[in-house]
This record gives C-alpha cells, sequence and structure tokens, in this order.
C-alpha cells in the first residue's frame, strides 16, 4: 500500500514538474499609475527603461538598410519621439534596438545618442527569446557619468512589436 502511494505522489509531481509556469507580470497599482505631469516629472528624474515600436516600415522593405526602410510617416515619427524626449528633458543614457533594419533606423532617427543593436530585442514567442528579451528589459539603466547631468539617466529600445499590440511599453 505504501508503495502504491509513493508510486502515485511520484507520478504526481512529475506530472506537475512538466505544467510550464504560469505567466507573472508586474502588478499595476492604478494608484500608483503616473499620467500627464506626473508621467513627465517622474521620466525627468531618470531610471525608466523606455520600449517601443519601430516606426511605419515600407512593405516590401528595401534590400539595403536604409532610411528607405520606413516609410515617411515612420520617419517623421522616429524624429518626433527623439524631438519630443529631448524637448521635455527626460534624460537618455543607452539606447539599444533589434539587429532588424527597420528598429535601428527608428533608433538613430530619434537621435538620442549612440545605438547599440541586439538580437535579445527581436521578435518571437519562443521561450529563449522571450527570456532574453525580458532579461534585458529588466536591467536598470547606467548611473550617467555625474561631469554630464548628474541625473539618473533613461534607456530608449526600439524593436519590432513582440506582443502583437504595436504599442510602447514603459517600465521603472
Amino acid at each position: 500500500m505504501i508503495v502504491r502511494a509513493l508510486f502515485c505522489l511520484l507520478v504526481s509531481a512529475a506530472a506537475v514538474a512538466q505544467v510550464p509556469p504560469e505567466r507573472v507580470y508586474p502588478a499595476i497599482d492604478p494608484a500608483q499609475r503616473l499620467e500627464g505631469k506626473a508621467l513627465v516629472a517622474a521620466l525627468r528624474e531618470g531610471g525608466f527603461v523606455l520600449f517601443m515600436r519601430h516606426g511605419r516600415q515600407v512593405n516590401p522593405p528595401p534590400q539595403d538598410c536604409s532610411a528607405a526602410a520606413l516609410a515617411p510617416e515612420g520617419r517623421a515619427q522616429a524624429a518626433a519621439v527623439g524631438a519630443s524626449l529631448r524637448k521635455l528633458g527626460i534624460p537618455i543614457g543607452e539606447v539599444r534596438a533589434s539587429t532588424f533594419c527597420r528598429a535601428s533606423i527608428t533608433a538613430r532617427l530619434m537621435d538620442l545618442g549612440s545605438v547599440e543593436e541586439t538580437p535579445d530585442l527581436l521578435p518571437g514567442t519562443e521561450p529563449e527569446v522571450q527570456a532574453a528579451r525580458r532579461r534585458l528589459l529588466a536591467q536598470p539603466p547606467k548611473p550617467p557619468d555625474p561631469a554630464e547631468t548628474g541625473l539618473p539617466a533613461g534607456m530608449v529600445m526600439a524593436a519590432p512589436c513582440a506582443d502583437g499590440q504595436g504599442d510602447a511599453h514603459g517600465k521603472k
């Protein structure tokens, strides 16, 4: 009887171990939600990671990687985002983009600093791709050089939209 109970316990434990873990998302407390002036003030303090989608692209994309990979609207979107961040005084320390042309061109047209391309921002639903993206997005921005601004810098990452929603994501 004990052997049978242990066998059942082991079979149950093995079955539970093979169930994929439930997705865990950060809890968003509506009372702590930042909007309007409060959001701008928080972004000016630095320490945020801004994750956004590339500008509108052309179809089919050109063979070479150039600004022509984005539609005129997409180039204007990228320039406007960069200009807005500068105008609002939001410090940007690092700019990263996926290795897709449309993402790296968007990041360059934002004109917020040198762009580091990384495959960790490529789209994909495979667990290893998502894990690499989560690790990268979880990294806090590096502290700025005190000789520059004295403010904690933020980080901007441009990537193809991996969640199918096409929106921008910000996290602290």
